[in-house]
């Protein structure tokens, strides 16, 4: 019995991700994005956030103190 059921269909749904801006996070974004999901991408670094995404996914840079 699974507890949080494998999601197969992506398209239509929003996923937001933080710490997307390199690594593992850039290339689940990009995954999910390529599915058709509506992706949301937040990082501490924002140029990173703009530079790296296309128009199609909305950055949100964000900053923890």
């Amino acid at each position: 019995m699974s507890l949080n059921p494998r999601m197969a269909q992506w398209s239509g749904k929003r996923v937001w991700l933080v710490g997307a801006s390199s690594g593992i996070g850039r290339a689940t974004a990009s995954a999910l994005h390529a599915q058709g999901a509506a992706v949301i991408v937040s990082a501490r670094n924002a140029g990173s956030l703009r530079n790296l995404w296309p128009s199609t996914l909305v950055p949100r840079p964000c900053r923890w103190t």
